[in-house]
């Protein structure tokens, strides 16, 4: 998918203790930025979060998460 595929954006820095010892985030800070987006796509569309939706009396709740691994194959040859 190509950036244009999407309506709202938000850059985000990782930061350095978010990396592991390759330079890629570590896996256990995806849900962390996912949390990021939707509290910055509320803001983006006027709806300031939690206290509107407290205000309102509803809240959201993740019920569910997963996270799949794929191996990239590894050369045995030098």
């Amino acid at each position: 998918m190509a950036r244009e595929d999407f309506r709202f954006l938000h850059p985000l820095r990782v930061r350095w203790v978010e990396v592991d010892a390759q330079g890629i985030v570590f896996n256990g800070h995806y849900l962390t930025y996912f949390d990021i987006a939707a509290t910055e796509y509320f803001r983006e569309i006027g709806i300031p979060y939690p206290s509107r939706l407290e205000e309102i009396g509803a809240d959201l709740f993740v019920v569910h998460s997963a996270i799949d691994y794929h191996a990239r194959p590894v050369s045995t040859t030098s």
